[in-house]
């Protein structure tokens, strides 16, 4: 809490005029949750990651999790 409170006051405290670095992120996971029926729109158990391709753009993407 203190380091917190800490950062915020420093923040508070930059001179005019001063530059922050800007924030950036990048996903490398991202979740894809599937539901699976058959024709008579019955779930379908026991599947797992190697039962399924994923492409992104036309690319196939590795299933990590």
């Amino acid at each position: 809490m203190r380091a917190c409170l800490a950062a915020a006051l420093a923040l508070l405290t930059l001179p005019a005029g001063a530059q922050q670095t800007p924030f950036t992120s990048a996903a490398s996971a991202v979740p894809v949750f599937v539901t699976v029926t058959d024709r008579d729109r019955r779930l379908v158990p026991g599947l797992d990651r190697d039962d399924f391709e994923l492409y992104d753009n036309g690319q196939r993407q590795e299933i990590t999790v």
